[in-house]
């Protein structure tokens, strides 16, 4: 262990720790290669949809799970950062090789608005 590594707060190294749980596709890829070859949907997009599942519930778990915290702010300040940056270096990477804009953490925000008002109008499906 560096002395970075040793300077790191409890909370920096939890957030980290998330954000590679959240970005790691390891799980998603199993899960893809066991999806069915008669299922009428591209492995592409839905292995597209669950890694932004995947980020979102993390970031989600943490409001949810930490609300009573007094370290909640402090981690989910740490992970969505984290999250940013990766957003940031997807999209500008993403729009060199496609010639095409295109902002991740819009689609993250987005996304997340879709879920919820997707539970919204249907509140049994939580359950």
């Amino acid at each position: 262990m560096d002395n970075t590594e040793n300077n790191k707060s409890l909370i920096e190294q939890a957030g980290e720790d998330l954000f590679n749980f959240a970005i790691d596709r390891a799980d998603i890829k199993s899960l893809i290669a066991r999806l069915a070859k008669e299922a009428k949907c591209k492995p592409a997009t839905v292995e597209y949809e669950l890694q932004i599942l995947k980020i979102i519930s993390v970031g989600w778990s943490v409001s949810f799970h930490l609300e009573s915290s007094t370290h909640k702010d402090e981690l989910a300040e740490v992970f969505w950062k984290a999250i940013h940056g990766f957003s940031e270096n997807l999209s500008e990477t993403t729009s060199l090789m496609t010639g095409h804009d295109m902002d991740y953490f819009q689609i993250l925000k987005d996304r997340l608005d879709m879920y919820v008002a997707a539970l919204t109008e249907k509140p049994d499906a939580a359950e």
